[in-house]
Formats: structure tokens, C-alpha cells, sequence
């Protein structure tokens, strides 16, 4: 990575670099795997995102946060997936899985 961290798109803001380093940071943040910060660096310097953004962005989620990140996304994904998995047999008739998360729970 010695000479791809010289690229003047790595450290300079503009519009499209930051929105990219937001975006990686964001979405590697959500992964429940270990070593984000380098899974952030190369994706970075691999898309040519700004990179004190993407690393600066994916540390929203820490060991504090984490427990309440992955629960809001394991309860949101019950509430817009319920209806695809559970047979509509075993439970009231619902009015589907968008009006499901548009309604945030009561969907039957």
C-alpha cells in the first residue's frame, strides 16, 4: 500500500471522495466481522475514497454501540421480514412486508 497511499484522492475533500469515505465507513461499520479499520483502509484506497473520512465514519460503531446497533437491525428485519417466513397460517392475515416497516410493528 506504500505508494497507493501517495494518491492525492485519499486525503483531499471534495464531494465525491467524502461521500465515498462515508459510504465505506458506513457500510463496513455494519459488519459484524473484526479488523474494520484495514477492511476500511483498503477498501478506501481501492475505490479511491477519502480515507481519514471512511476510518473517522466507521468508528461510530464501537464495543458501547454495538450491542444496540445489531438489535435495532435484528428487530427491523423481523418487522420488514415476517411476513415472507412465518406462514401466514400461524398468524393474522398482514398487509405485507413494506407496509410492515412503514408502520414500524403494527402490522397485523
Amino acid at each position: 500500500m506504500g505508494d497507493a497511499l501517495h494518491v492525492a484522492c485519499l486525503w483531499h475533500i471534495n464531494r465525491r471522495t467524502a461521500a465515498k469515505g462515508v459510504a465505506i465507513g458506513l457500510f463496513v461499520m455494519w459488519l459484524p466481522l473484526p479488523f474494520h479499520v484495514l477492511m476500511t483502509a483498503t477498501l478506501a484506497v481501492i475505490l479511491r475514497a477519502n480515507l481519514p473520512i471512511a476510518l473517522i465514519t466507521v468508528f461510530i460503531n464501537n464495543p458501547l454501540t454495538m450491542g444496540p446497533m445489531f438489535y435495532l437491525d435484528y428487530w427491523l428485519a423481523d418487522i420488514c421480514w415476517a411476513d415472507i417466513f412465518i406462514p401466514s397460517s400461524s398468524k393474522p392475515a398482514c398487509t405485507g412486508w413494506f407496509m410492515a416497516c412503514l408502520t414500524f410493528g403494527n402490522h397485523c
